[in-house]
């Protein structure tokens, strides 16, 4: 298993994905899944995400998307792309959706077939990393469905600290999102403004990072209004002294 990576302060780095999708009745979803009663956050309702690990550093996985303008993005030096890594491979993990495209002369993705699970339980092992995945495959990752959105810091106090950057992304038509048994304890689609009304009614348990990110969507109608206002920046809050008190960082 590879060692998750760690800042100079000794702060993990790592990537949640808000994968949504539109629902003819409720209008726009996200999918949340309740942790084991184990781990960093045991109970809490979050979006699949997890560590960076070395690995996740695979420039070969994106077409036309370098390093420095990855970087860039997230107001780092270099090896920003690893974050992006990292949110997709997480979502493979923890969802089964594959937010990756075929490479250029290359056939469709075969979802169907037995070798999904085996990446997926593969990589889950630490046996094989996301980049040999998609090489085995001639997959890249899919920027169309996916779009960097905020960073989180734990505060100082916190027994255990993450650097965490938040990405949303559009679950493609023809894909389910399933939990792994090792990952969650349940999972759901819910409306982003359900969420927050459960967490207000003590229901579901959330921490602040999760709860700021779905009082964002709950603006939007679609999956596609909040990409696109998410790529152009428009989502973004005020960076408030009580959001910086929890943990909120200026995105780049």
């Amino acid at each position: 298993m590879d060692e998750p990576l760690e800042d100079e302060e000794g702060v993990r780095l790592a990537a949640t994905v808000m994968l949504l999708r539109d629902d003819p009745r409720e209008g726009l979803q996200v999918f949340m899944l309740q942790r084991s009663g184990s781990g960093a956050f045991p109970d809490l309702r979050v979006f699949p995400g997890g560590k960076v690990d070395a690995p996740d550093f695979a420039p070969h996985l994106f077409d036309a998307f370098t390093d420095a303008q990855a970087s860039s993005a997230l107001g780092v030096a270099q090896a920003g792309l690893r974050f992006w890594v990292a949110a997709v491979r997480e979502c493979f993990e923890e969802c089964g959706v594959l937010l990756v495209q075929p490479a250029a002369g290359h056939e469709a993705i075969d979802l169907e077939g037995p070798h999904i699970d085996q990446y997926r339980q593969a990589l889950l092992d630490g046996t094989m990393s996301f980049e040999e995945v998609c090489g085995a495959q001639n997959w890249l990752i899919n920027l169309k469905q996916l779009a960097y959105f905020s960073r989180w810091r734990t505060p100082a106090q916190a027994p255990r600290r993450f650097d965490t950057r938040f990405f949303v992304a559009a679950v493609p038509p023809d894909q389910q999102a399933e939990i792994h048994a090792a990952e969650a304890r349940t999972a759901t689609w819910v409306a982003p403004q359900q969420a927050l009304d459960r967490a207000q009614t003590s229901r579901w348990q959330m921490i602040e990072p999760t709860l700021r990110s779905l009082e964002v969507l709950a603006k939007y109608d679609s999956a596609a209004q909040a990409l696109e206002h998410v790529r152009t920046g428009h989502h973004l809050q005020p960076l408030t002294q009580d959001l910086i008190e929890q943990g909120m960082m200026p995105r780049r």
